[in-house]
């Protein structure tokens, strides 16, 4: 199924994240233990870093993203479909 990793039934998402300047480097820090973060880049404009994610169901969602506004503000984008996927 497109947008599904894998075929397995998943909620993946793009959250992007605003990190408190104070809590940088322990969301860095957080991310990185984090199976469920797929993918994270440091970005230009208004946000600091975005990240792919794969959950289990919308619950598992919710709750990393009450997680990771202890570290800035957040906005996240569920993916309905992927159009193209390129191994690079």
């Amino acid at each position: 199924r497109m947008g599904y990793p894998q075929g397995k039934e998943t909620i993946s998402a793009y959250i992007d994240i605003n990190t408190f300047h104070d809590k940088k480097e322990e969301f860095v820090r957080r991310i990185i233990d984090e199976p469920l973060v797929k993918h994270c880049s440091s970005v230009t404009g208004s946000r600091n870093h975005v990240m792919l994610v794969h959950c289990p169901n919308i619950e598992t969602l919710e709750k990393l993203l009450g997680e990771l506004q202890e570290y800035g503000q957040t906005n996240t984008q569920i993916i309905l479909s992927t159009l193209v996927q390129r191994q690079s």
